[in-house]
């Protein structure tokens, strides 16, 4: 079973209907005519080999390939991303979506010159990217840097989207989030790749980042109690002269 969201307008003329007798037994015949702009979520099971469900799901197979259709659960992301996505959800022009990358990358702080290293660099990227992430209170924090405004706009997106969450909700993104944002058609297939390399970077960067501060953490625990046991020693041998 996967799900599937179709976004819709006053003008869609969407039907969808099932009339046929599955493994599972009998379905009633269902339509479901678009009256209003929104975001119409359709299930589809993997098993459904029935030629009359075929026949209905081929033409959402087509708009998901068109960038019409967006796959996945938009409940699952992180609340600052799934904010995100639906606002470019919500925007059903590509160019239109071109221009909010834009205005992501006139938001985003910049990183400074030291930073951007080799180390922070995003492999695969068209452009040069630099992510730098940061563990606070047990939330990251990321800041990025591009010289291509499109690019800074992806790495914008994502900066804003993840930065407050925990690690593992930043580890709990899947690639095809990307394909909820619809902006396959206002990418070229190295942007998207490129896209892709920049949430995978800021994924390993956190992993990284929290198995630094564990090590830093338990390094401090150690030497608190190497403290504690040296004044323990001074306090008795101190009261042993005494």
């Amino acid at each position: 079973m996967y799900t599937i969201s179709l976004k819709t307008t006053l003008s869609s003329s969407y039907t969808l209907s099932t009339n046929a007798q599955c493994t599972s037994g009998a379905h009633r015949f269902l339509r479901c005519p678009i009256r209003q702009p929104g975001v119409l979520r359709v299930q589809l099971g993997a098993s459904f080999v029935h030629p009359a469900i075929k026949a209905h799901r081929a033409p959402l197979t087509r708009a998901l390939k068109q960038g019409i259709v967006i796959a996945g659960e938009v409940e699952d992301l992180p609340e600052p991303l799934r904010k995100i996505v639906m606002a470019f959800q919500m925007v059903p022009d590509p160019m239109a979506r071109y221009k909010q990358l834009l205005f992501y990358a006139a938001k985003l702080k910049a990183l400074p010159q030291e930073y951007q290293t080799p180390e922070n660099k995003v492999p695969g990227c068209v452009s040069q990217v630099w992510v730098v992430p940061t563990l606070e209170d047990g939330k990251v924090y990321f800041t990025a840097e591009s010289d291509s405004q499109l690019t800074k706009g992806l790495a914008a997106l994502l900066v804003e989207g993840l930065s407050g969450c925990s690690p593992q909700e930043v580890l709990s993104v899947k690639p095809d989030f990307i394909e909820m944002l619809g902006l396959s058609q206002s990418l070229t297939p190295s942007r998207n790749n490129g896209f892709l390399n920049m949430l995978l970077t800021m994924q390993k960067k956190t992993i990284a980042a929290f198995m630094e501060q564990e090590k830093a953490n338990k390094e401090d625990a150690s030497t608190r109690e190497d403290a504690a046991g040296e004044g323990e020693e001074t306090l008795q041998a101190g009261e042993s002269e005494v």
